[in-house]
């Protein structure tokens, strides 16, 4: 094998590994982005839920009154 043929070789072994790392990188940020927003989702509708509960709460207060 000539140092030609074994550059050309390891050079497109070095070429798909790093191909291959890009991808996993890409998809391991692309998975953070979506856990954050799922993340952010759920907060909210936690938060939503809370200020729903409390207006229900204050309703029954309103109704019956002590």
């Amino acid at each position: 094998m000539s140092p030609c043929e074994f550059r050309a070789q390891h050079g497109s072994l070095q070429e798909e590994s790093l191909n291959a790392w890009v991808a996993v990188y890409n998809a391991s940020e692309t998975s953070t982005g979506v856990k954050t927003t799922t993340e952010q989702g759920k907060k909210q509708a936690r938060e939503n839920l809370q200020l729903m509960l409390f207006l229900n709460l204050v309703k029954l207060m309103e109704m019956f009154p002590r």
